[in-house]
């Protein structure tokens, strides 16, 4: 996972220095105002699931990245694979599937 849903907590977390007696309050505000920004965020990545587009970070978990890994062998690469799964942005997931399996395709081809 990445992006703001990640780096805001992690910041909050761990970059709030308590310098004076204002500091704690300050940090309340912006941990306040953080809930807003994610509920935002998740209302937008619901609007797009629904709308049929799919965040290619979130798609595929560990365990899909293993299958095409054991599809290649030593072929595969992952940062040719992430090149294929960031290079069209957001997308249906059935067209995803047909980019990778493409892709695949392509490596599996003899020299």
């Amino acid at each position: 996972m990445w992006g703001t849903q990640v780096t805001l907590p992690v910041f909050l977390e761990t970059q709030q220095v308590v310098r004076n007696p204002k500091s704690p309050m300050n940090y309340v505000k912006r941990l306040q105002a953080s809930a807003d920004k994610l509920d935002g965020l998740t209302r937008e990545m619901r609007r797009q699931a629904a709308a049929g587009v799919v965040l290619p970070i979130s798609l595929l978990e560990n365990a899909e990245i293993g299958m095409y890994k054991d599809a290649l062998g030593s072929r595969f690469d992952l940062k040719d694979f992430h090149a294929i799964v960031l290079e069209n942005g957001g997308v249906p997931l059935t067209l995803l599937e047909t980019l990778v399996d493409a892709w695949i395709a392509r490596a599996n081809q003899p020299l």
